[in-house]
């Protein structure tokens, strides 16, 4: 057995885990060597760290829903609706892999490059029409995405502070609308 054998078998083992797991962040990184088979530094020596393995397994997972996401977007569609098809695909999704969330959004957030959906990044530039640069589209882009990541790994704590329950689907949808309102904002014609 290869070296890239013993680094798919740690993957597999772990989606296999995952899938099976409750509460995910109990999975160790004895449990997951154990179950491919493979010394327990091999998951060091090939994803850096456990955190990492565990990451890269949930985004295999929830890779046949992203498959989904590019045919959400009605083309036909302005973009504001379509950044709101979008921005609800993800909420949607997130709240199907509710139990992983604990584990992706601070590996994300704190760890990972920042990073938008290039699907978010060009409905923001399109609606914009090159009016502001291309940093300031991102910037608009990554503060969407990290607020309403936030907002789906603190629930509770946000419809304590705010009213709003993100995890219902009316005042989510209306939550999403206000976000879209408040960063795209139509041409001044002064």
């Amino acid at each position: 057995m290869g070296e890239r054998d013993t680094q798919e078998r740690l993957l597999v083992a772990t989606v296999g885990l995952l899938s099976e797991a409750s509460r995910p962040e109990k999975i160790t990184a004895r449990q997951i060597a154990k179950e491919a088979g493979a010394n327990l530094a091999m998951i060091n020596y090939f994803f850096k760290s456990k955190d990492e393995l565990i990451n890269l397994a949930i985004g295999q997972i929830m890779q046949e829903e992203t498959d989904k996401f590019i045919s959400v977007i009605k083309d036909d569609a302005e973009p504001k609706e379509q950044l709101f098809q979008v921005l609800s695909f993800f909420c949607e999704t997130a709240i199907k892999y509710q139990r992983f969330l604990k584990l992706t959004i601070p590996y994300g957030l704190l760890t990972k490059e920042f990073k938008v959906e290039s699907a978010y990044l060009e409905i923001i530039e399109e609606f914009y029409e090159n009016r502001i640069p291309t940093a300031y589209c991102r910037m608009i882009a990554l503060q969407i995405m990290s607020f309403t990541e936030l907002l789906l790994l603190r629930a509770d704590a946000f419809k304590d502070y705010s009213g709003i329950d993100i995890l219902n689907v009316r005042q989510r949808q209306q939550y999403l609308r206000f976000q879209i309102e408040l960063f795209l904002q139509p041409k001044n014609d002064d």
